[in-house]
């Protein structure tokens, strides 16, 4: 797996390769970009309540896979992570961040599918995604 520095490495990615899946992963909800041929193809988000981790981390990896399965995914393309040094509650966010991201990673390795992460300031930015907090960046995606 490699983490690629932004500067163009994923427009070019998108129109290079023919099927893409982006994931924008938690371990509660994850939204999802299908491109087919550089061109977004669909999209959408799943979102698992269960209290138990390790029952989200199931069906997170299930529909991951039904993903890659139903778009004949040749390239998966997911979130990295990073520890905030800021927020007081966020070793713990971080730790199940990282199995969710050891999951998507360990998926694509099995199946041999080519996979990168980037940092969500880096493609926020090369997709000029702007805002000073969340819902802002939301709004304006």
């Amino acid at each position: 797996m490699m983490i690629m520095p932004m500067d163009n490495a994923l427009a070019v990615l998108v129109v290079l390769v023919s099927n893409i899946l982006a994931l924008d992963q938690s371990s509660r909800c994850t939204g999802f970009s299908v491109f087919k041929d550089g061109k977004l193809f669909t999209y959408g988000k799943f979102t698992f309540e269960d209290v138990d981790l390790g029952e989200r981390l199931c069906k997170i990896k299930n529909k991951v896979l039904e993903l890659i399965d139903n778009y004949d995914i040749d390239e998966l393309i997911f979130e990295d992570i990073q520890l905030q040094n800021n927020v007081t509650q966020n070793v713990q966010t971080f730790k199940v961040l990282a199995e969710v991201y050891g999951l998507i990673d360990q998926v694509a390795s099995e199946l041999k599918i080519p996979h990168r992460s980037y940092l969500a300031s880096s493609w926020k930015s090369q997709l000029g995604i702007k805002g000073k907090d969340r819902t802002e960046q939301k709004r304006n995606a």
